[in-house]
């Protein structure tokens, strides 16, 4: 193991040669988000995320909650997402 994040998520790797081993960005190291409501960040790495976007985007209408979705589509957007895991990663704020 060579990093883990505030979450949990452990960042393991096999080295081959002596080369600097991987670490965590920041970002998502620190498992954060200053946005109230409910924000999702998915890639389509699974087929079935995109199809639970509205789902939750309807739940979140009817109990008035803000939503905002992350479609992370590009290597640049998931490494400077606020998780380690970008398949899909669903976080609650409703107070700050």
């Amino acid at each position: 193991m060579c990093d883990e994040a505030s979450n949990g998520i452990q960042l393991w790797y096999l080295s081959f040669k002596d080369l600097v081993s991987p670490k965590f960005k920041s970002n998502a190291k620190e498992c954060h988000i200053d946005k109230l409501g409910f924000v999702l960040y998915y890639t389509n790495q699974c087929p079935f995320n995109a199809k639970y976007v509205p789902v939750i985007e309807n739940v979140s209408k009817d109990l008035n909650i803000a939503f905002k979705a992350f479609h992370l589509d590009t290597k640049e957007k998931a490494q400077n997402a606020p998780t380690p895991i970008t398949i899909y990663a669903y976080f609650i704020m409703v107070s700050m």
